[in-house]
């Protein structure tokens, strides 16, 4: 059978995709401070309005530009 020659993956082996601050909290860390880390983290940027999305014409710091 297919299911039977599926090879089982342990869940910190595979990929999460989407955001990486809403990702499972993995058995290494600690379930209660990850979570109110991340709230106060989404909190504080709501506070200096980092939640906003990019307006045209912005660039992030992170971004490379590049020149053809």
């Amino acid at each position: 059978m297919l299911l039977q020659t599926v090879k089982k993956a342990n869940i910190e082996q595979l990929h999460f995709k989407g955001d990486p601050m809403h990702r499972p909290v993995m058995s290494r860390e600690v379930g209660f401070l990850v979570r109110g880390l991340v709230k106060l983290s989404e909190w504080l940027n709501h506070q200096i309005g980092l939640d906003q999305p990019a307006q045209e014409g912005e660039m992030a710091e992170t971004q490379i530009q590049v020149y053809s």
